[in-house]
């Protein structure tokens, strides 16, 4: 199993993640009632340090973990600016691009129109194939690795699982995949107004990491140590009867798939095959890992019993059995999203690149310098992958099946108004992008 995990690292550093490195390296020329705690509004800003909220901490980071900064941001007129200011402290930028990211892109008095606003996610069921119906349903855990901003995403997850497994398990660390301290954003996050009718499932696995830190390497260790410390902890609380989701939060197995994984008679372990747009939903990028005969996907999360976690981890497409469609929401082109992965990422990097230019762009607005990086992210990957990337549109007129490209629940319901920057053509604007946290 060490052997075929090595292998899976250095084939996942050595072909995918050359785009990383070349692309991002470059020199760019980018033409209700709530339940509160302290400092958290209902509209997602922070202020004061937020007391914790009532979840179970499995294992918790030291006294040494970095609290959120409390001193008020100096009067920088936008996100661009302050981005320079502070962009020598890491730690400081971090917290900064993921609070933007805090409230929902709808304006605070959009929260109650119906037509645009989440509805509470419902309890819908489907069927099993005839003769394939389980007497009694299995309990199914969704556990997925939480970087800490990945904050629409990981709404996107929350609303499309919600009604169809018993517990989510996000686990975060006191570090980011390169080694440097983080911000802790999760606890806070979820006593937020958007995430209220979807938070009660949640618990927080805090595990605390030491190393060096590598802001410019690629170093898998921190991800890896993350996946056997919660494999180790589940085969501690749960034996055969418990099903567990494993991946990343970015890996989205789809709702009808994951309630029939629980409910019907199902080959295990297997994997989902999920779509793989790279951030432009026109498109898909077979990728070196993909679902067995399905191309055109990632062979990720995996499921297996609870207890026998540590025998499988990230299958990577490895597994017999798929179990279904899903969607892979990474390289996410929301530019403060974007940024925050060039830092905390393992395989990303360009973010002092991305400061020089800033600097360099003296007669350019941030709007206009978070479009331009915008752009760049929703084009390059066509640019960079050539014919690993093609077209949904033709790969169904080619004979892919169109339903592997499956599109999450709330993205098909908010068409664009909560997440506009999963907008293929690039042209719905998403305000938090320039402002500041706290000024909306």
């Amino acid at each position: 199993m060490r052997q075929l995990r090595a292998f899976q690292i250095v084939a996942f550093v050595v072909v995918t993640l050359t785009y990383a490195y070349v692309h991002l390296y470059v020199d760019f020329d980018f033409p209700r009632e709530l339940v509160r705690i302290t400092g958290v509004t209902v509209n997602g800003t922070v202020g004061d340090q937020s007391e914790s909220i009532d979840a179970s901490v499995s294992e918790t980071a030291d006294e040494n973990t970095p609290r959120a900064f409390n001193e008020p941001l100096a009067p920088s007129s936008d996100l661009c600016e302050e981005l320079v200011r502070i962009s020598s402290d890491h730690r400081r930028v971090i917290e900064l691009l993921t609070r933007a990211q805090f409230p929902s892109a709808l304006s605070p008095t959009d929260y109650d129109d119906s037509s645009i606003a989440l509805q509470p996610a419902s309890s819908v069921q489907f069927e099993c194939d005839a003769g394939k119906t389980l007497d009694e349903p299995r309990n199914i855990v969704d556990v997925f690795l939480f970087g800490g901003g990945e904050v629409d995403t990981l709404e996107i997850r929350l609303y499309e699982l919600h009604p169809v497994v018993d517990k989510f398990i996000a686990v975060t660390s006191n570090v980011t995949h390169k080694g440097e301290a983080t911000f802790d954003a999760l606890e806070s996050l979820l006593q937020t107004a958007r995430f209220e009718s979807i938070r009660d499932k949640v618990e927080i696995f805090k595990h605390a990491q030491a190393g060096a830190a590598a802001p410019n390497g690629v170093n898998f260790q921190f991800e890896a140590e993350k996946e056997s410390a919660i494999a180790r902890e589940l085969a501690k609380r749960y034996d055969e009867k418990t099903l567990v989701i494993f991946g990343h939060v970015d890996e989205i197995p789809a709702r009808e798939d994951v309630w029939k994984a629980a409910r019907c008679e199902t080959a295990l372990p297997g994997n989902f095959g999920i779509w793989f747009p790279y951030g432009n939903l026109n498109f898909a990028f077979r990728s070196d890992f993909p679902a067995r005969n399905m191309p055109w996907t990632l062979g990720d999360p995996g499921v297996t019993v609870a207890n026998r976690l540590d025998q499988m981890l990230l299958p990577r497409g490895r597994m017999e059995h798929v179990l279904g469609r899903g969607f892979h929401a990474t390289n996410y082109c929301f530019p403060p999203q974007y940024i925050l992965k060039m830092m905390t990422a393992t395989e990303y990097g360009g973010f002092d690149d991305f400061i020089g230019n800033i600097k360099s762009g003296t007669n350019k607005t941030c709007e206009q310098t978070m479009q331009e990086l915008r752009l760049f992210c929703l084009n390059d990957p066509v640019r960079a992958y050539g014919a690993r990337m093609r077209r949904v549109d033709e790969l169904v007129k080619a004979g892919e099946n169109a339903e592997q490209f499956y599109t999450p629940l709330a993205l098909r319901l908010s068409n664009m108004t909560r997440y506009p920057s999963w907008d293929p053509t690039g042209q719905a604007i998403d305000q938090r992008a320039t402002i500041l946290p706290g000024e909306r």
